[in-house]
Formats: structure tokens, sequence, C-alpha cells
């Protein structure tokens, strides 16, 4: 997987700007315009190419994530899953966009590339799974797997409402939609309540865990009142 974004840092810096735009037209996701025209596929490759003009930045945050977390739920799940675990996730992202596009073009609309959706879903899955171990934030901080969640939502929302568009309107430079999608996708997958049925029994465990906390415990034995029950 290293080696398809190695391919990515050598496309973009010898590819001259005509091929490179026209070869690019039809691969970022296009949010809403590509899915209603029909290039379904968008939602896939979007995640493969990054923006030429932040390669390193963006491209280099990616790598390091995959890295870092990469071999961890590589040789816990196995090739094949983790695999599909970071496709699922980046597809994830790309259909989050297209429904908010959707609805909210001018904020979430726009072309969308890089797999930081993907590479987010992988820190939920550290979370979720290794809740207790800790992780060196930027090189130097301990931090447990538990504590990551929150603060990458945080951060992620920061990040999006400081830095604007290019363009000076509508939305910023940050896909955040694409990153949501990619953390809520690892968040069903790792919990399982992606499945309707497992999503209604944790449902119904919580109303019953509700309702104990209204009920109480009366004493009872033969010198209670005739009454109680």
């Amino acid at each position: 997987m290293i080696a398809l974004f190695g391919v990515q840092i050598i496309y973009m810096v010898l590819i001259n700007g005509g091929n490179e735009a026209a070869m690019l037209k039809n691969i970022p996701l296009h949010a809403p315009d590509g899915l209603e025209s029909g290039k379904f596929w968008q939602i896939f490759t979007y995640m493969w190419v990054h923006d030429h003009h932040d390669v390193i930045s963006h491209l280099l945050f990616n790598l390091l994530l995959l890295y870092f977390l990469g071999p961890m739920f590589e040789s816990k799940w196995g090739r094949r899953d983790f695999l599909r675990f970071f496709i699922l996730c980046g597809v994830g992202g790309g259909v989050l966009t297209q429904i908010l596009a959707w609805f909210a073009p001018a904020t979430f609309g726009g072309p969308v590339v890089g797999s930081s959706g993907a590479m987010l879903g992988l820190i939920i899955a550290f979370g979720l799974v290794y809740p207790n171990r800790e992780m060196l934030l930027f090189f130097i901080l301990p931090i447990r797997g538990k504590t990551l969640i929150p603060l990458t939502l945080a951060i992620d929302l920061l990040m999006w409402l400081s830095v604007p568009s290019p363009s000076g309107a509508g939305a910023t430079r940050i896909a955040i939609a694409a990153h949501w999608g990619g953390m809520l996708t690892a968040y069903l997958l790792i919990t399982g309540n992606w499945r309707p049925q497992r999503f209604l029994t944790r449902l119904n465990e919580m109303k019953r865990k509700r309702s104990r906390k209204h009920l109480d415990v009366l004493k009872g034995g033969k010198d209670d009142g005739p009454w109680l029950n």
C-alpha cells in the first residue's frame, strides 16, 4: 500500500500540467456533480490521489499514520481484512461527502482528493481496539487510545474552521466530510453497529439500563403491611 502512495508522489511531481489535468479530471470526487452524472467510481478513486499543491504535508501526514498504525492492524487482522477496512473507511468518507454536498453544496461541495478519511479511520480503530495503549502524539506527548478519539475530532473541527477555501468563499480546504465519513465507518465496522440487529440490541440494552434507575428496592417481611407487594 505504501508503494501505491509512492506512485502518487512520482505522478504528482513528474506529470506535466496539461496531462495531469486531463488524467485527474474524473479521478477526484466531484461532489455532488460526479455521482449525479454516473461517475460512481469517484467515491473509490479519490482516495488514491493527493493535491499536488500540498502533496508534501498532506501525503506525508497520511504516510506517517499508515506507517505507525497500518502494521499493527495488518498483523492483527491479516492483510486482506486490513485492506478491506482501509478501503471501506475511504469509501465511507466519499459517501458522506456526497450526501452532505447534496444538502449543503456551498460548504461540502467541490473536488475532494486524499486518503485522510481512511487514515483517520485507523485512529478511531486504534482508540476502540487499544483504548489503554499509549502512543506518542507528535513523537513527544504520550496519549492513550481512548483519549485520542475525542482529541482527533476536536483538532479536525478546529482545522476545518480555521483553514479557509482558496477561493475565499464556500467550502474550506479541509474536506471534513470525508474525515467524518471515514471515522464513522471505522466506528461502525469495529463495533458492529452497522448491523441493524446489533444496533437494536444495544439500543434496547440502553433503554433497560435507564429503566433500572427508576426502580427502588423496598424492604419486605412479615412485619410489613398487607398492601406491600
